[in-house]
């Protein structure tokens, strides 16, 4: 019972610790100025929580303390930042801006709003799997989809969600 109990603490304390983290992982003020465009362009609520952990991680991260940034160089310098279920290719200029992005993810947790379009008309259906995907060039986000495969037994079909497509 007594280590039952401390399980379960320890268990406890490691949510608190965990929690902790990430509300400390998305202070603004972490973020560079040049690279703040890049996080309003992508927040617009219609974002998976892990996708937007990777997007904060892209705009905080420094290239130049990488040994191979040149900051004499007059290319792009690409980074990619690593998910258990995607990743996000990011092209950094010589100061360190962000000038693109390609973002892909599988199996991320649909925001409420997506997952109430995708079912409408499907009620009887089970989401299968989805991917995600995203591009940011030049100071905009260029393109945001969503790719849900719904299965009914042993019918399958894809939904696509075009998020920007969907705004407009």
């Amino acid at each position: 019972m007594k280590k039952v109990v401390l399980g379960l603490l320890v268990l406890g304390l490691t949510h608190l610790a965990v929690a902790q983290r990430s509300v400390e992982a998305f202070d603004i003020a972490l973020v560079p100025a040049y690279n703040a465009p890049y996080l309003e362009a992508m927040s617009d609520g219609l974002t998976p929580a892990i996708v937007s952990d990777m997007q904060f991680r892209a705009a905080v991260f420094n290239p130049a303390e990488l040994q191979d940034f040149d900051t004499k160089s007059k290319g792009f310098f690409e980074v990619v930042h690593k998910a258990s279920n995607g990743e996000i290719i990011t092209f950094y200029d010589k100061t360190g801006r962000i000038v693109s992005t390609l973002e892909s993810f599988r199996d991320v947790e649909l925001p409420l709003n997506l997952r109430e379009q995708v079912f409408q008309g499907n009620g009887n259906w089970k989401m299968a799997g989805n991917k995600y995907k995203s591009i940011y060039e030049d100071g905009q986000l260029v393109k945001k989809i969503y790719k849900v495969k719904l299965q009914d037994g042993r019918r399958i079909k894809t939904v696509t969600i075009d998020v920007l497509e969907n705004k407009g």
